[in-house]
C-alpha cells in the first residue's frame, strides 16, 4: 500500500478524498501536522472524512481543510 506521501506525489493537481478509518484525535492531529507543510493550493484539493474525534483535531489546526464526520 502506498504512503500519503506517495499518492500525493503520484497525483499532483488531482482531487482527493483521505478517508481517517478511527475515532482517535491523535490520527487527526497527524494528518494536520503532515497536511499543514502542503502549499494553499495543493491543500484545496484535498478533502478529509472521519471519525468525529479525528475530524474535530483536523478541524483544530486546519479549519480551511474540506472535512466531514463519518455518520453511522
Amino acid at each position: 500500500m502506498p504512503t500519503l506521501s506517495e499518492v500525493l506525489a503520484r497525483s499532483p493537481g488531482e482531487e482527493l478524498l483521505l478517508h481517517l478509518k478511527n475515532e482517535a484525535s491523535r490520527d487527526g492531529e497527524q494528518l494536520a501536522g503532515y497536511l499543514a507543510k502542503l502549499p494553499p493550493a495543493r491543500l484545496e484539493k484535498l478533502a478529509v472524512y472521519g471519525g468525529d474525534g479525528a475530524i474535530a483535531s483536523l478541524a483544530e489546526r486546519i479549519p480551511t481543510c474540506a472535512r466531514c464526520p463519518k455518520r453511522p
